[in-house]
């Protein structure tokens, strides 16, 4: 059966999350879909090889670690050994999936890397993306601002 829809409808639709499942399970001509998975989807993934100059290395003191987001780098966490260097978000995200890497660093335990990646991305990004992104970072830093003076909080030193 075909639906026609508007122009708002296929957009709604086509941003709308879908839900996920870890099996697709067929019997006969049957198709059912099996054992729902929490959206998004992540992952972290190790890399420490690179060209540079037409060369290729391998440097294990210097690797980087990648969040991908529903199949998507994310997030990049530059490493010294294995010590955290410095972490920004990919400069590539939409402001929908920049909000998905947030959530997935909150879920994770990370949240405390979420404004110091946010900074980064707008120190460095690069010109043609600043349209796209800077604006959902700059929102992202306020709001992180705006949670940690809240009335109420007491904050001692160390």
């Amino acid at each position: 059966m075909w639906k026609r829809l508007t122009k708002a409808e296929y957009v709604e639709a086509v941003h709308t999350p879908r839900r996920r499942f870890e099996r697709l399970h067929l019997r006969g001509s049957m198709v059912s879909l099996q054992r729902r998975i929490a959206a998004p989807s992540y992952w972290f993934q190790r890399d420490d090889v690179g060209e540079m100059e037409g060369k290729y290395w391998r440097v294990s003191t210097r690797g980087t670690v990648s969040l991908f987001v529903d199949g998507k780098v994310s997030a990049l966490f530059y490493l010294v050994g294995r010590r955290l260097d410095t972490c920004t978000f990919a400069y590539h995200l939409t402001p929908a999936e920049l909000d998905k890497a947030v959530l997935v660093l909150e879920r994770t335990g990370l949240a405390r890397l979420i404004v110091p990646a946010a900074q980064w991305a707008l120190r460095e990004m690069p010109e043609q993306r600043r349209a796209v992104l800077e604006g959902a970072l700059r929102r992202l830093l306020k709001n992180r601002r705006a949670e940690v003076s809240k009335p109420g909080r007491r904050r001692t030193r160390g």
